[in-house]
């Protein structure tokens, strides 16, 4: 993807576009063919991106809330 970037960012300037046309899109098409024939192919694994997500969520929480997330409310916080 970095090598897409790149490859897209040349379009900013005229003449780095004039004077790398052929490389630079080729460059970039390879780079973003190859990104969506892995996700086209390999697909994406949901279940293990849902719980990265909630170990996300987890870790923006306060101490306390990660304590009473994993014991639950029958503990409570009373170890506080």
């Amino acid at each position: 993807m970095a090598f897409a970037g790149l490859g897209w960012l040349t379009y900013l300037s005229n003449p780095l576009v004039s004077y790398l046309s052929p490389y630079n899109l080729a460059c970039a098409l390879l780079a973003e063919a190859s990104v969506f024939l892995w996700l086209l192919v390999m697909g994406v694994n949901a279940p293990k991106w849902q719980e990265s997500k909630a170990l996300d969520e987890l870790v923006e929480r306060s101490p306390a809330d990660v304590r009473f997330a994993r014991d639950g409310p029958s503990q409570g916080l009373s170890g506080v």
